[in-house]
């Protein structure tokens, strides 16, 4: 008896509710940590009270680091400062980081959910210097191909506007990249609902289904289309000025100098894996026409006379697209009714 009555007091005990007497504080708990102590001062580690500024690779290290941040704020805010530091300071500044070390950090953010982010991301890329990102120009395509078939429409409209950035500033590398002439169009194909091969449908419908405010993305597609393809189907400069300087005895002269490419047999492509005739490359223009004619030439030519029948600006820029093509198909057929005669 003893001992199961001692049990129920225990028990009791647990639930039983203290009766404060006045003037005495609330019983601290048992796991209650003593906080009374007094402190003359706090020691942070690595304190610096130095009034210098960092250094310009030290910020742009620490600004670098940041664009993985999960803070979309911080990551607008770092690319902001990195394409601010890159217009306003010398190159002496920024050398220690070249394209090789930027662009991997930023490319991805092409594909960031802030319409911030993305829009200091293009302005930061159009800071850079051509020669910084000319040898980048497939990693470029690659963000950008995602992007273009990005299911987010804001995704898909940066996609393009980075892409218009690169064919102003590095066009010949990005047509003549590897997959950056027929795998490209065929994204172009897709953004349009442009079926490529024997089964073709009626891309009018596919303009059909843009509402009002979605017409001015159809129009930027079809506009960043006929640069793409303008870009593409027309001769390097250096090629048309060294056929106007040719003098007799000298004939086609640049075609026996040194190529100013940084891997000018990257074509071979004697060390890379295989590729298949969509992410080929097409170093030259008179290849990139012969595969347009094979592979998507049918197929953009309907696509735009279909978009021409509705009228209006998207007719006007389909109109100047299918001409391009056209053109382009007229000069193959006859280039290629000369060879055959001349053999």
């Amino acid at each position: 008896m003893g001992s199961s009555s001692r049990k129920r007091n225990e028990k009791k005990r647990d639930f039983a509710k203290p009766k404060l007497k006045v003037g005495k504080s609330r019983p601290k708990a048992s796991n209650t940590t003593d906080t009374s102590f007094k402190s003359k001062g706090i020691t942070l580690k690595a304190q610096s009270i130095s009034t210098l500024e960092p250094p310009i690779t030290s910020q742009f290290q620490h600004h670098i680091s940041l664009l993985g941040s999960r803070s979309e704020t911080q990551r607008r805010d770092s690319l902001s400062y990195i394409s601010s530091a890159i217009s306003n300071r010398p190159a002496r500044h920024i050398q220690q980081f070249p394209g090789g070390v930027l662009l991997p950090k930023i490319l991805p953010l092409a594909l960031d959910g802030s319409d911030g982010v993305r829009g200091q991301l293009v302005r930061l890329l159009r800071a850079l210097e051509p020669e910084d990102v000319e040898a980048y120009a497939e990693k470029i395509l690659l963000y950008v191909r995602a992007g273009m078939t990005h299911l987010a429409a804001g995704i898909r409209d940066s996609a393009l506007d980075i892409l218009s950035w690169a064919l102003d500033c590095i066009g010949p590398s990005l047509v003549s990249c590897p997959g950056g002439w027929i795998k490209t169009l065929k994204y172009f194909a897709v953004m349009m609902g442009w079926p490529f091969g024997e089964s073709q449908q009626n891309a009018a419908q596919m303009a059909k289904n843009y509402s009002h405010g979605e017409s001015k993305a159809l129009i930027k597609v079809l506009t960043n289309l006929n640069g793409y393809l303008r870009r593409g189907l027309r001769a390097n400069e250096c090629y048309e000025t060294g056929r106007q300087q040719d003098t007799f005895p000298l004939t086609a002269e640049e075609s026996y100098n040194i190529s100013k490419r940084s891997n000018a047999f990257a074509y071979l492509n004697l060390f890379g894996s295989r590729r298949d005739e969509d992410g080929d490359m097409y170093t030259e223009w008179e290849d990139r026409r012969q595969a347009l004619h094979v592979h998507l030439a049918g197929s953009l030519v309907r696509g735009f006379r279909d978009l021409k029948k509705g009228g209006g600006e998207t007719g006007r820029i389909a109109s100047t697209g299918e001409q391009i093509v056209t053109d382009s198909m007229t000069d193959f057929e006859s280039l290629r009714a000369q060879n055959g005669a001349s053999v």
